[in-house]
């Protein structure tokens, strides 16, 4: 393969990695949306999980509208891509203790999912 050959699949490549993640973005989107209908009646919205990470029981996922309200979710009763989206996200600031943490908080929602 000659060289521009080359660059031209190397441009290809990064576009499908850059279509993968805005089709991700647009899942998780849709998935918020299906939740809270009213969450992007005011623009942007936010997710995140909150609660104590120690006790995964405690531990909910949270999406904050554009006017800063609020509605919380029990894990199990959220999408899996969506969970493992918001994990991903906290592991990105996490230190080890924390990410060790966060691997076994998405197996306990796992395993409460199989249970219910």
């Amino acid at each position: 393969m000659n060289k521009k050959a080359r660059g031209l699949m190397n441009q290809l490549d990064q576009k499908y990695v850059e279509l993968d993640k805005t089709r991700e973005q647009l899942k998780a989107s849709l998935t918020i949306q299906m939740l809270w209908s009213e969450a992007f009646n005011h623009g942007k919205c936010t997710s995140y999980l909150g609660g104590n990470l120690f006790e995964p029981n405690t531990m909910k996922f949270i999406i904050k509208d554009g006017q800063g309200n609020t509605k919380e979710f029990k894990l199990t009763d959220i999408p899996d891509h969506l969970v493992q989206r918001a994990i991903e996200f906290q592991k990105c600031n996490a230190n080890d203790y924390q990410t060790i943490q966060l691997n076994k908080l998405y197996r306990y929602v796992q395993s409460r999912k199989r249970k219910e």
